[in-house]
């Protein structure tokens, strides 16, 4: 429920599906007012959900780029797309930098591309680009939190995201 807590204002459930972040962490989001409300969406999120349709887009537009899309060179950049945005994200986990809207909207985008060319793929090319492109989710996945273990930021995180 919305209201006061001895560390601020309390974010209602839904909102913090939007936002992923509490008050006091929306420099982290992009505030779209709305009425006589604001609302938070978070800027990385927002970034992948762009460039998720920017590719799914191109994909109903061009149906020729269905073949340009199942080279090996283009899976490679799409597999390379998230490292960018688990890069900005992860050094901002361990706190050895903040970064900025412009950044987390970017990272996003790329990583959204790769998460639309992981849906186009199972849709519309053959299994094993898909299964691929899984698997390659697994290693980032995998990756980050060996990562975060490490460094002794595992719990500090998972407490952030999940409050």
């Amino acid at each position: 429920m919305a209201g006061e807590s001895p560390n601020g204002p309390v974010v209602p459930d839904w909102e913090y599906l939007i936002a992923h972040h509490a008050p006091h962490r929306y420099g982290r989001t992009l505030p779209l007012g709305i009425g006589r409300r604001v609302y938070h969406f978070c800027a990385r999120c927002t970034g992948q959900a762009v460039g998720f349709l920017a590719l799914l887009s191109v994909f109903a537009i061009r149906p020729s780029f269905e073949a340009t899309a199942a080279t090996p060179a283009v899976a490679l950049i799409l597999g390379v797309c998230p490292a960018a945005a688990m890069a900005d994200w992860l050094t901002q986990a361990v706190r050895s930098r903040e970064s900025n809207n412009a950044l987390r909207l970017a990272s996003g985008s790329l990583l959204g591309v790769a998460g639309g060319g992981l849906v186009a793929y199972g849709l519309f090319q053959d299994w094993w680009l898909f299964a691929s492109g899984l698997a390659v989710l697994g290693l980032y996945l995998g990756l980050a939190s060996l990562a975060l273990y490490r460094s002794g930021s595992m719990r500090r995180v998972v407490a952030d995201h999940f409050p």
